[in-house]
C-alpha cells in the first residue's frame, strides 16, 4: 500500500501563483521518490529559482530557472511550492531489453491497461525508471512560476500565448543518454483512492473525469560518459544507488513529453492507495 504525499497545489503552479508564504520544506529520505518544483537550498530567494525537480531517495536533482541554469544535486532539505512523493511498499517490475524504441506515453498507457485489469487496481500508479533514451521530447521551466511573474492575461503558463515565456521545449534531444525518471500515471475515470477529495486536484490540477489516461513524469538526464547497469537493478533502491553514483554527471532535469523514445530500461511501479497532505 503506497501513499502519495501532496505538498502544495499544482493549480498555483499553472497560474504562476506560488508565493514565499506557500513554500514548504521537502526532506530527502532513502526509499522516497517524487517530482515537482525545487530550488537549491543555498539560494537566498528560492522562489526566483524554482524549477523542475526529481527526488531520488536521499538525493534531489534540480534544474533551477534562470539564465544558463545548470542542474544541481543536493542531499539537503529544499524549498518547494509544489511536490508529490511516495515510497515503494509494493513494486511490479518491467524489464525492457535493448531493442525496438518504445514511445513513452504509449507504453505507459499499455502498462496501465494491464495493471488496471486487476480487481485491486486503484486507478493510479507511481513509477521509477532507469534506462537509456533513443531520444527525448522534453520541456522545462525557464521562468519561475511565482506571483511576481504572473501572466497578465490570466491564462495558464502553458497556454499558447504564455508558453514561450515560461517553458522551453527540446524535441529529439539527448540521443542515447542514460536517465532516471519518476512519475505517476492514472486513469482519472477509475480512481478509487482514499484521502481528502481536493488532494487529487492539488496533485494534478483539474482532470477531466472522462479521460482514460494521464501522466506526469520528470527525468534526470545523465551524461553519456557514465555507464550504469540498469538491468542489474532488482529494486527501486538499486536505482537510487545508481543515482547516488551519478553526481557530476547530471546534465538536466526535464518534464517528459509523449514523444520521448526509450531504447532500454528497467521500470518499477507501485499502486497508490491513499493521498496525504504535507511533506
Amino acid at each position: 500500500m503506497s501513499t502519495l504525499r501532496v505538498l502544495g497545489d499544482y493549480r498555483f503552479v499553472l497560474a504562476s501563483g506560488v508565493s514565499p508564504a506557500r513554500l514548504q520544506s521537502v526532506v530527502p529520505r532513502s526509499g522516497q521518490w517524487g517530482i515537482g518544483l525545487g530550488a537549491p537550498p543555498e539560494k537566498g530567494e528560492p522562489t526566483g529559482f524554482l524549477g523542475e525537480a526529481i527526488l531520488c531517495g536521499c538525493k534531489t536533482v534540480f534544474l533551477p530557472t534562470g539564465q544558463n541554469a545548470a542542474a544541481v544535486m543536493s542531499p539537503n532539505p529544499f524549498p518547494s511550492g509544489f511536490f508529490v512523493h511516495w515510497g515503494f511498499d509494493d513494486a511490479i517490475c518491467y524489464d525492457f531489453a535493448p531493442g525496438d524504441e518504445w514511445r513513452f506515453d504509449v507504453t505507459m498507457k499499455q502498462i496501465l491497461g494491464e495493471v488496471g485489469k486487476k480487481a485491486s487496481s486503484s486507478g493510479i500508479y507511481a513509477f521509477v525508471i532507469g534506462g537509456i533514451a533513443a531520444s527525448f521530447d522534453v520541456q522545462a521551466l525557464i521562468t519561475s512560476p511565482v506571483e511576481a511573474n504572473r501572466p497578465q492575461d490570466g491564462a495558464p503558463i502553458n497556454s499558447a500565448t504564455n508558453y514561450p515565456r515560461y517553458l522551453r521545449r527540446n524535441s529529439g534531444a539527448y540521443a542515447m543518454h542514460p536517465f532516471v525518471a519518476a512519475g505517476l500515471f492514472l486513469n482519472p475515470s477509475a480512481i478509487s483512492v482514499s484521502g481528502p477529495a481536493d488532494l487529487l486536484a492539488n496533485a494534478f490540477g483539474e482532470l477531466p473525469r472522462h479521460l482514460d489516461f494521464a501522466y506526469h513524469a520528470h527525468a534526470a538526464i545523465l551524461s553519456r560518459k557514465i555507464t550504469l547497469d540498469w538491468h542489474g537493478c532488482d529494486s527501486p533502491s538499486a536505482i537510487e544507488e545508481c543515482v547516488g553514483r551519478s553526481e557530476g554527471y547530471i546534465m538536466s532535469v526535464e518534464h517528459i513529453l509523449p514523444g520521448t523514445l526509450v531504447r532500454e530500461a528497467k521500470l518499477f511501479i507501485t499502486p497508490i492507495t491513499a493521498f496525504q497532505a504535507g511533506a
